[in-house]
C-alpha cells in the first residue's frame, strides 16, 4: 500500500483516510448510516461515535501511540477501536501517558482507557485494500454484537 517516496506523513493520512473509508462502507452495507466527521465539523446530537488509535509496543513493552512510517514501526500495529455515545459527553479512548524522553523513533506513551468500551485489532503496518476491508468487517461485527448486547450504547 505504500507510494514510493512517500513522506511519513503522506503515509499515515493515507492509512487513516483508507482505513476510515473502508470502515463506513462496511457500515453502509451492513444497514447503519454512516458518516466521517472532521475534526471542525458539527457532532450529531444522536448516534455512536467510533473512533481509534494506532499503537505499537515499544522496546521496554510500553503502549505508544504509533508513528505511521516511521523505521521504528513493527511489522503489524494494534489499533485500539472504541464506541462512544453521542448524546453523552466523550470518553477518551487513551490519554498520553508521559513525555517520549526526546526519543523520536518511538510516538508517546499512551494508556487506554479501562471505562470505553474499546477492542483490540491486530494489522499490517501497511495494509492493502482487502486487509482493510476484513478489518472493517471485524469492527462492524463487533459493532453490532455492542449495540444488541447495550441498547443504551446509542441515543437513536
Amino acid at each position: 500500500m505504500q507510494k514510493k517516496k512517500e513522506t511519513p506523513f503522506k503515509q499515515a493520512l493515507r492509512l487513516n483516510d483508507s482505513l476510515g473509508a473502508s470502515l463506513v462502507k462496511a457500515l453502509e452495507d451492513a444497514g447503519y448510516t454512516a458518516h466521517r466527521l472532521r475534526g471542525w465539523q458539527p457532532r450529531p446530537e444522536k448516534g455512536v461515535r467510533i473512533q481509534g488509535v494506532f499503537a505499537q509496543v515499544d522496546e521496554e513493552g510500553r503502549l505508544r501511540r504509533a508513528l505511521i512510517g516511521s523505521e521504528s514501526a513493527p511489522a503489524t500495529l494494534q489499533l485500539f477501536v472504541s464506541v462512544s455515545n453521542l448524546a453523552r459527553p466523550d470518553q477518551k479512548l487513551y490519554e498520553i501517558a508521559g513525555a517520549t524522553g526526546g526519543d523520536n523513533k518511538f510516538g508517546p506513551v499512551i494508556t487506554v482507557s479501562p471505562y470505553a468500551p474499546a477492542a483490540k485489532f491486530e494489522m499490517e503496518k501497511d495494509p492493502n485494500d482487502q486487509s482493510l476491508k476484513e478489518l472493517s468487517a471485524k469492527i462492524v461485527v463487533d459493532l453490532t454484537a455492542l449495540l444488541k448486547a447495550n441498547p443504551f450504547a446509542t441515543s437513536e
